[in-house]
Order: structure tokens, then C-alpha cells, then sequence
């Protein structure tokens, strides 16, 4: 089974967990990981003084079809950059 991230995930982002382990099956919409990427947004705080900080937000990535995990190319820790 060749997955390859969509366009549509933010990037950079950082893999969380790993939902599948190899040689498993997967149905299509498995949860296959959980990744993190950081975003600068602006708060304002009561008073209307704006601020910008740095927020971290999860996102899932599932399986668009079905097969059998042979190998990941990535493991917990590994930033990707770009889709592919």
C-alpha cells in the first residue's frame, strides 16, 4: 500500500503517532497518524490589545483506500515539508 499526504494537510507538520503498525490491515478511513503543526495567529485579550502567538493544532490523516502497511518512511518525530 503507497500513500502519499494530500495537499490539503497544513506543512510543515510533525508525526504525533502512528495508528497502524506494519503488515497490518486497513480499511479505507483507518486512522493511519496523528500529526502537529504550528500556526502564528493574533489573540486579542479583553482590553482589544492584539497579540500574536504561536498555537499548536492536531490534525489525523486516514486512509483513502484499502491495503496492508508494508513500511513507513516515517516514524513519532519526523517533520514533514511538502505533500508527497
Amino acid at each position: 500500500m503507497k500513500l502519499s499526504s494530500p495537499p490539503g494537510l497544513r506543512y510543515p507538520y510533525t508525526i504525533q503517532a502512528l495508528h497502524k503498525r506494519q503488515e497490518e490491515d486497513v480499511k479505507r478511513s483507518d486512522k493511519l497518524f496523528t500529526c502537529w503543526y504550528e500556526e502564528t495567529v493574533t489573540e486579542e485579550d479583553r482590553w482589544g490589545v492584539e497579540e500574536e502567538v504561536k498555537k499548536r493544532w492536531q490534525q489525523h490523516f486516514d486512509a483513502t483506500t484499502g491495503g496492508k502497511i508494508t513500511r513507513w518512511f516515517v516514524k513519532p518525530g519526523t517533520v514533514v515539508v511538502r505533500p508527497g
